[in-house]
Formats: C-alpha cells, structure tokens, sequence
C-alpha cells in the first residue's frame, strides 16, 4: 500500500441551533403558537413550552391501585400529576408539570375565538 491508497478525513463541525428558552407565560404561547387550539377536560390549561403541543405528552403520575396476583382490579382516587413530563412532539422535558401548567390559557383561548368570529 502507498500514500495514494488512504483518504484523510477530517470531521466537520455542524453547530447545533440555537435552544429556544421555553414559553413560561400565556402571552409568550400565543405569540409563538397563534393556531393553538382550547382543550377542555384533563389537559385544560396545559402546553409544550417549548414547541406548543397541547394533543400527546407522556406524564408520570401517582394514583392509588387495588391489585390481585391477576393485576389491576381498579383505580382508586384521583391522578395526583407531580413529576417528569415528555412532549411526544419534540420530545422536549421536565420533571415539573407545573412548568407546563399555564391558568386561564384556554380561557385566553376561548375568548380569542370568540374575538375573531
């Protein structure tokens, strides 16, 4: 073998986007996302800071269970949301739901669809 056999390759360094800081007020949301829609049962008042979903995320959350050897007999009480929390959009999470509680966002919503009809 000789010189002319290898071919050097030198990595190339792609930088990575910049990270949008994650919406923390109602008002950031709806500039960023002005097509988001209202919900209106167990996600009111929830989104992605970070790209605006509001239809899928996978939460981790404590309820309370009565088992058999077969499995779950029945749910017990209410789903108590505490911890980690993922966008199933853009995979953006944290370990606090709180961030990603938003109050009177889809009041906000609902009264900017009535504004525009």
């Amino acid at each position: 073998m000789n010189e002319n056999d290898y071919v050097i390759i030198t990595p190339t360094v792609v930088p990575k986007p910049p990270e949008v800081e994650p919406a923390r007020t109602i008002e950031e949301l709806l500039a960023r996302y002005p097509d988001m829609v209202e919900n209106s049962n167990v996600l009111t008042d929830i989104a992605c800071p970070h790209c605006g979903n509001r239809e899928l995320f996978q939460i981790v959350y404590k309820t309370m269970g009565l088992f058999s050897d077969q499995g779950e007999e029945e749910q017990r009480g209410d789903q108590e949301w505490d911890g980690f929390v993922r966008c199933v959009d853009c995979d953006h999470e944290e370990n606090d739901i709180k961030n990603w509680t938003f109050p009177g966002l889809d009041v906000a919503l609902a009264k900017r669809r009535q504004e525009t009809k």
